[in-house]
C-alpha cells in the first residue's frame, strides 16, 4: 500500500487500470522521435482492448516500440509500431509499418488481438475431442449399412 502512495496520480491511474486486467506494460519506447503523452496515451488505450483478452494469462507483459524507421525518410511507410506480448507458454509479436503513426498503432494492436484470440481458441479446442472423427465414424457406419442393403 505504501508503494501506491508514492506514485504520481497519472501513474496511479494507469497502474490500477492495468492491474485490474492483469497486463503489465514493461516499456513504451519511441525510436527516432519523441514519445509524446498523446502517443503514449493512444498506445495504452489500444492495449486495454488486448488486455481484456488476456485476463486468464498471468503474468502478461508487453513491450512497445513506436517510431520512425529512420530520420532521413520523409515519405512512404516511415512510421512503425511493434508490440511484443509475453504470456505463460508463448509470446506474440506484431509489427506494422505505415505512413501514419496512429494507423500503425491501430493495425498492430488489431493484429495482436487476432493472435491472442486465435491462441485462446486453440487452447479451448485442445481440450475437446475432434468432431470430425465422430462424424467420420457415423458416416462409415451409414455407408456399411447401405452396402448390406444393396
Amino acid at each position: 500500500m505504501k508503494l501506491l502512495a508514492l506514485l504520481t496520480p497519472s501513474c496511479y491511474d494507469t497502474y490500477v487500470i492495468l492491474h485490474q486486467i492483469t497486463m503489465r506494460i514493461i516499456e513504451i519506447k519511441g525510436t527516432n522521435m519523441d514519445l509524446t503523452p498523446a502517443i503514449k496515451q493512444r498506445v495504452e488505450n489500444k492495449l486495454q482492448m488486448v488486455a481484456k483478452l488476456c485476463t486468464k494469462f498471468d503474468p502478461c507483459d508487453v513491450r512497445v516500440d513506436v517510431g520512425m524507421t529512420g530520420k532521413h525518410h520523409k515519405k512512404g511507410d516511415i512510421y512503425y509500431a511493434e508490440f511484443n506480448l509475453i504470456v505463460p507458454g508463448t509470446s506474440f509479436r506484431a509489427e506494422v509499418k505505415k505512413d501514419d503513426l496512429y494507423a500503425a498503432i491501430e493495425q498492430a494492436t488489431s493484429d495482436l488481438r487476432r493472435q491472442v484470440r486465435d491462441y485462446k481458441e486453440k487452447l479451448r479446442d485442445a481440450g475437446r475431442s475432434p468432431a470430425s472423427s465422430r462424424s467420420d465414424e457415423s458416416i462409415g457406419a451409414h455407408h456399411d449399412a447401405y452396402e448390406v442393403a444393396a
